[in-house]
């Protein structure tokens, strides 16, 4: 029973990391109802590897060319990042009581389709469009570091941002992805090194490793239905369901 809990979270992860509707968030609805053993931010870090092996096939090209052809992309990376490693630092554990309780989700998510109009609106309305640079790197990068709270979507955000800052769909998609390597690589190492140091091993096991495969494999299809979806311009469309899911998620929150 509790590897088909981990695994129903995986396809939940592997689907809502590259929609724009907040992988952690849906993860922490879900968690609530299925409710499984063991500490919630660990599942939810193997979760998120999961999805970052997907990111790492769909984009190993692209990985490559920026080592070969592309150096200063490596700095607009670094610059990106920094604000998350921040927020990340600052909040500490504090960060934890979020993915632990349904209270703040809703709110989040409602920020989440706010994001989502915003940069609908600013793609219609640049008509120029601006590469990658310093000034949308840090604006991408924050939105990257508010997406560490549960409820507002990695995705939805700082593909939104992108765009927001004068970016085109597709290269604000493939920006927002790539920064999104060194965020969970990091998240994934120092969640590894706490256990290890606190001698917690035994929480390494199987069942992990199952939602995490199964992460990988749906999110893998996930991410390339989302490419499109970008491409398209037809992102907004989820802006509808964040309000939805957010406003029954207050309820729920508020009547439980």
């Amino acid at each position: 029973m509790e590897t088909l809990k981990v695994v129903l979270l995986g396809i939940v992860q592997g689907i809502t990391e590259f929609l724009p509707v907040s992988s952690s968030g849906h993860l922490v609805i879900a968690g609530d109802f299925l409710k499984p053993e063991g500490r919630p931010i660990l599942l939810n870090i193997f979760l998120h590897f999961g999805t970052l092996i997907a990111i790492m096939i769909v984009y190993w090209n692209d990985l490559w060319r920026i080592l070969r052809e592309e150096r200063m992309m490596i700095i607009y990376i670094v610059i990106a990042t920094i604000p998350a490693v921040v927020v990340a630092l600052l909040a500490g554990d504090k960060l934890e009581t979020f993915f632990e309780n349904i209270d703040y989700i809703g709110y989040f998510l409602i920020v989440t389709g706010l994001f989502l109009l915003a940069g609908r609106f600013a793609d219609k309305k640049l008509s120029v469009k601006k590469q990658v640079g310093w000034i949308n790197s840090i604006a991408v990068g924050i939105a990257q570091a508010l997406a560490l709270f549960p409820g507002i979507s990695r995705s939805g955000s700082t593909i939104s941002m992108g765009m927001i800052f004068g970016m085109d769909r597709d290269k604000a998609a493939r920006f927002a992805f790539l920064i999104a390597i060194p965020v969970i690589l990091g998240a994934v190492a120092k969640k590894t090194l706490d256990l290890v140091v606190s001698g917690h091993r035994e929480q390494f096991n199987l069942i992990l490793v199952m939602g995490m495969v199964t992460s990988a494999v749906v999110g893998y299809f996930a991410l390339k239905l989302l490419l499109r979806m970008v491409h398209r311009g037809n992102l907004s469309w989820f802006s509808y369901y964040c309000f939805f899911i957010g406003i029954c998620t207050i309820i729920y929150s508020v009547l439980r």
